[in-house]
């Protein structure tokens, strides 16, 4: 009886509290659980068999080991997918122990060694390990979804057959066989040519194609990036390379910008993926972000319309 008048009568001081500070910060808050385990969190988990090993989840970068994140995604994802390709793509420094729980629930593992010259943001990072992952996937992989050790689909739906469907019904200039399907998640209106790096699907051929970029040796295009997209980083080295092997004529404005990217990639939104990204002020999901010197928001479906 004690624990069921606590339950309630703590409801309503959270209730009270948050009320309180939507008056003092002028802001509605609303509060969104989302389970650490899912194996304990009551949802009902259908089996998508159907899914085979034509499609491949690439997840790349460090193993999160707080709360188990990576582990518990990849249990996720397999109990969803049990016949489709799941490829984590890590580093030669992470916990044996955490490997092996990995390996025993049906997941390929790729080891790299941690580049000597990280670049900027890490660029070199993510791209030795996102291309060790890619080249353990044989020719029998037709589409492959790019994802990072720090992300998390919450969606029962099944959204690979979704995000294939959507790949396949596009249409592509030339340099790719469809659209590459891409999340708003990290993208801003304030920069130009730009695509999130976070999170990728596509046709395998295409998914290699944009990915196959050489290290970056030196960091000199500091003002040339700031004049052409907007802002300087990873998504910058990436998307120079990009530009370069669809031919792209380049005019640093944002009617061009808006054009090649409709032209290549399909913008969807996080939601309706329920994307959730394990990053340290992930208690703050805003719409507007200080970036890159002031404040933007993040690149909307609606206004992207056909991304």
């Amino acid at each position: 009886m004690f624990k069921l008048l606590i339950r309630p009568n703590f409801t309503k001081l959270i209730y009270s509290v948050l009320g309180y500070l939507e008056v003092l910060f002028g802001s509605f808050f609303v509060i969104r659980l989302m389970p650490i385990k899912m194996t304990n969190s009551g949802m009902c988990v259908v089996p998508y068999v159907e899914v085979d090993a034509e499609f491949a989840v690439l997840m790349q970068g460090p193993i999160v080991q707080k709360n188990d994140f990576t582990l518990e995604t990849l249990k996720f994802y397999r109990s969803i997918y049990p016949n489709a390709r799941l490829v984590l793509s890590t580093w030669n420094t992470e916990c044996k122990t955490t490997l092996e729980k990995i390996k025993n629930i049906g997941i390929e593992v790729v080891i790299s060694e941690v580049p000597e010259v990280p670049g900027k943001s890490n660029v070199n990072l993510q791209l030795k390990s996102t291309n060790a992952g890619l080249a353990s996937l044989g020719r029998d992989t037709k589409y492959i979804l790019k994802t990072r050790t720090d992300h998390r689909i919450y969606s029962l739906d099944n959204w690979l057959k979704y995000l294939a469907e959507t790949c396949e019904l596009s249409t592509s200039e030339a340099g790719l066989e469809r659209k590459l399907i891409i999340c708003n998640l990290n993208m801003y209106r304030s920069r130009k040519y730009v695509v999130s790096d976070m999170f990728m699907f596509g046709r395998a051929e295409d998914i290699s194609l944009f990915w196959n970029i050489s290290n970056q040796i030196d960091d000199t295009n500091v003002v040339s990036d700031t004049d052409c997209f907007g802002f300087h980083g990873a998504e910058t080295y990436l998307m120079r390379h990009f530009l370069k092997v669809v031919h792209w004529n380049v005019t640093a404005d944002n009617v061009d910008s808006s054009l090649f990217l409709r032209a290549y990639f399909h913008l969807i939104d996080k939601h309706s993926l329920d994307l959730f990204w394990f990053k340290y002020n992930r208690f703050y999901d805003r719409k507007y972000k200080s970036v890159d010197g002031g404040r933007s928001e993040i690149v909307s479906v609606i206004d992207s319309k056909a991304h």
